[in-house]
């Protein structure tokens, strides 16, 4: 079931999203445009801290459709999809995801109040995931914001821009020398000041996702775990061939609600007026929640769509069924289980062996029908 959401229109400040005429690759020659489309978002999922590494479920999925535009900015501009994607060649067209966190809303159980926690159980209580399938909220990207230049593709050291906190940005604190609030030269300054800094702020915001602003300066893709960009597939969707995305192997180093940022580029191809690549789409993703161990409510079954990719040939993890979290009574329960077992299967070890060692015992001195016996019970 696809998320219920209207895709916001990208600006014209920005190529990304936006008719692309290339000049090198499969595409040269021809004007296309690139969507890209969330068809599954992330609930949660387990902090990694060291060992044990879960990655996020259910897997993020990202649908890449393609345009052919004619008549470019004229009154008889026109476009149309690709109608066989099995003409695509996939080697080479890569998606790359930032990730965002943004503030935490539980969602209560209806009709149930919760009261104040007074034990350690109440705050190690299961928690309802962050959103739920089929309907959420997704960041709406600022039309005004061209997140980078379009001569192309930023370097490769400015993808993972680390976050010291998920706190507000600090504000201009001025110049340190002291003027009088009754002189213009201070009045004037301050004005301009105040003024670059509200662009500059202005210019930092990315996307809103209900009233919050997400900045691009409090991106913390260092936090994930995994493969930030994975190839194209080409797998059978709704009848017909598609192109998707599929991030299987990702996790997050700390805990809280975060958002991807999804972003389409063809390593294979160049564009008119690019010198380096060219970020040829994006899309937001819903929130999900990424929970402590304790905390971590389990997993639910294997959507739908993760089995028939995984049927397609695309590695994801499946499950037939749901996984909830032991409790520690169950925990101890299965431990005494497990060494119960291993007791009876050393004691059954142990008698076999004293058996085997009383029947083969080495001949001393036996007269010859105790031997015979001992033949005659090994041949029967």
């Amino acid at each position: 079931m696809q998320p219920n959401f209207t895709r916001p229109r990208r600006p014209r400040s920005s190529s990304i999203g936006q008719p692309v005429e290339f000049v090198a690759g499969q595409f040269a020659g021809q004007t296309m445009r690139a969507e890209l489309q969330e068809l599954q978002k992330a609930d949660l999922g387990r902090k990694y801290a060291r060992k044990d590494r879960r990655p996020l479920d259910p897997p993020p999925i990202v649908q890449l459709r393609l345009f052919r535009v004619y008549n470019l900015d004229t009154d008889r501009e026109v476009e149309e999809e690709v109608d066989n994607y099995e003409e695509v060649q996939n080697f080479g067209l890569l998606c790359h995801i930032d990730l965002f966190q943004v503030p935490t809303t539980e969602e209560p159980d209806e009709g149930a109040t919760a009261p104040a926690p007074d034990s350690r159980s109440d705050r190690t209580k299961k928690r309802k995931p962050i959103a739920n399938r089929g309907s959420y909220q997704v960041p709406v990207p600022v039309e005004h914001h061209a997140p980078y230049p379009d001569n192309g593709m930023p370097s490769v050291s400015n993808f993972n821009i680390p976050a010291a906190s998920f706190l507000p940005m600090p504000t201009f604190a001025g110049p340190s020398t002291h003027y009088s609030e009754s002189e213009p030269e201070h009045t004037s300054r301050s004005s301009s000041l105040s003024t670059t800094s509200n662009a500059s702020l202005e210019q930092d915001v990315v996307a809103y996702l209900g009233e919050f602003p997400i900045r691009e300066s409090t991106k913390c893709t260092t936090a994930i775990s995994g493969a930030t960009f994975v190839q194209c597939n080409e797998v059978t969707h709704d009848g017909k061939k598609a192109l998707m995305f599929v991030f299987s192997d990702l996790a997050v180093k700390r805990e809280g609600t975060f958002v991807l940022r999804y972003r389409f580029l063809d390593i294979f191809s160049r564009a008119r007026g690019h010198v380096d690549l060219a970020v040829l789409a994006q899309c937001y993703g819903g929130p999900f929640r990424v929970y402590s161990t304790k905390e971590f409510p389990g997993l639910a079954a294997s959507t739908s769509l993760t089995k028939q990719l995984s049927y397609s040939g695309v590695r994801t993890n499946l499950r037939e069924s749901e996984r909830k979290r032991r409790t520690k009574t169950e925990i101890l329960a299965a431990q005494k289980a497990e060494a119960e077992e291993r007791a009876r299967q050393q004691a059954a070890a142990q008698a076999r062996e004293k058996a085997k060692s009383r029947r083969y015992r080495p001949y001393d001195g036996a007269s010859g029908s105790e031997l015979q016996h001992a033949l005659d019970e090994d041949s029967a």
